[in-house]
């Protein structure tokens, strides 16, 4: 018993806590699994969290408008912070969480890139770190509206989501860390997924105090998961974004040889690493609000359409129940509360419905590319009561 209650120790002190996804609406993404969860094409949307143990990376500050004066506006910085809380004491996400993901495609990539590709080849058994080198993306905040790029000197090299246009966006890539190497020379992706199972169903047996070996889940989970972010052009190129103590995110030059090459080795402790949580692809869903506020805000014509999130008031640490649930996206349509048609009814009715009890259980309809850009641009629009 002893023992065991040491080694367990031994191994969470290795192995970092990863956050679980927060709702069914977003799930982990293995590493091996995150080349064909990016976007295949320019056109597809493919919305992310990024996790950095138990917080989330999120873009701060407010949306960039057309009329900004790019001299004197303010940098949109990018930390690292916990989950929201709602009413209830409920846990969820920020709008300020989620990066949308641009596919990078027919572009020449100097720097990191091209070290990145011709380093891949040297390893043609790899396929996960292959995948991965030929899938450089953007990152767009949904909040501001602006894309990751990284500060000057006076912003510390921090990220910042303030640029305005892909072309002055940096371009990123996802780094996996190699499989242990076998004694002759191959990559041993069965014995270590092997081991991987081994450790996922020990952590599932009851130790001999009655509790669960969660060091071991913690472990494997890791292995699976992390992964590196690291800047293929500019002048950072090469670089790996890390958390400052501060919680707020720069970038800092390869830790090793293998990382500057673009492959981590499977047991690098010095390069940060962050799991990904991917926003389920759906076309409907359904939310329960047990709240009076909704938290949205809706369009003043029929159908009704999320145009923005509402304010819950100065001074809140509160974030709104729509909000909270991560799914909800500028341009979902309401299509049904507790059953009753809000399609085919007036907007006085709609509303009557969607206010007159709690809980309820609304139905939302995904909105298309066009139709968010169409609800944001809305200029007119009443809150939900």
């Amino acid at each position: 018993g002893g023992s065991s209650s040491a080694s367990s120790k031994s191994l969470a002190a290795r192995a970092p806590h990863i956050a679980l996804p927060l709702n069914r609406f977003w799930q982990d993404v293995p590493a091996a699994s995150l080349a064909a969860s990016l976007p295949q094409t320019p056109s597809e949307v493919v919305l992310v969290h990024l996790k950095v143990g138990g917080q989330y990376l999120c873009a701060t500050g407010a949306p960039l408008t057309a009329d900004a004066d790019p001299a004197k506006d303010e940098p949109r910085y990018v930390r690292c912070e916990p989950p929201a809380h709602g009413d209830g004491d409920r846990t969820g996400y920020r709008t300020a969480m989620t990066f949308r993901v641009e596919r990078v495609v027919g572009e020449m990539l100097g720097g990191a890139g091209a070290a990145a590709r011709s380093s891949s080849s040297s390893h043609p058994k790899d396929a996960l770190v292959e995948a991965l080198t030929h899938q450089p993306f953007r990152l767009k905040s949904e909040l501001t509206g602006g894309y990751l790029c990284v500060g000057g000197l006076f912003q510390r090299y921090c990220l910042v989501a303030s640029a305005p246009s892909p072309s002055e966006a940096a371009t990123f890539q996802f780094v996996a860390r190699r499989r242990p190497p076998t004694e002759n020379g191959d990559d041993d992706d069965d014995d270590d997924m092997a081991a991987a199972a081994s450790e996922g169903m020990a952590a599932a047996s009851p130790m001999a105090d009655g509790g669960l070996d969660t060091a071991s889940m913690e472990k494997l989970r890791a292995r699976q998961l992390l992964v590196a972010l690291r800047v293929l052009d500019g002048p950072k190129a090469g670089h790996f974004c890390r958390v400052r103590p501060d919680s707020y995110v720069n970038v800092a030059p390869p830790a090793s040889s293998a990382a500057a090459k673009g492959a981590l080795a499977h047991d690098d402790r010095a390069t940060p690493l962050l799991s990904v949580e991917l926003l389920v692809p759906l076309r409907t869903y359904e939310l329960t609000f047990h709240t009076s506020v909704l938290g949205l805000i809706v369009s003043k014509t029929m159908p009704l359409r999320v145009v923005r999130f509402k304010d819950v008031g100065h001074g809140s640490t509160s974030v709104p129940a729509a909000e909270l649930s991560g799914r909800v996206g500028i341009g979902d349509l309401l299509v049904a509360a507790d059953g009753k048609d809000l399609l085919n009814c007036s907007r006085k009715e709609a509303v009557d419905i969607i206010t007159s009890t709690r809980p309820i259980v609304i139905a939302f309809k995904v909105a298309t590319p066009a139709d968010a850009a169409d609800a944001a641009a809305l200029v007119g629009a009443s809150p939900s009561k």
